[in-house]
């Protein structure tokens, strides 16, 4: 089985740069709809490459369902923000 194609059943799990832990796939979502997890919150499957939860094409919907009566598209750009912030921060 080539690497690409097999599934990814964990990822690891940072806040503000400091890992969180590691959890199985198939509790990420029912994780951001309970509030656990935030939108600027990343994952990884290996530690190396960390992606934003909430800029994630299958898992931002789950946070924008999270917040009704938000105009649209201002989630995103609420997430974008923070994002950027953090990377201020990290300088």
């Amino acid at each position: 089985m080539k690497p690409s194609s097999r599934l990814l059943h964990q990822v690891y799990l940072r806040r503000d740069g400091r890992l969180m832990g590691r959890i199985p796939t198939r509790l990420l979502i029912p994780k951001i709809q309970d509030g656990t997890l935030k939108a600027t919150d990343e994952f990884s499957a290996e530690q190396r490459h960390w992606q934003v939860l909430g800029r994630h094409p299958q898992l931002a919907p789950y946070f924008r369902a999270r917040a009704p009566g938000v105009p649209q598209g201002l989630d995103r750009e609420l997430g974008d923000l923070a994002a950027l912030l953090e990377e201020i921060n990290r300088g």
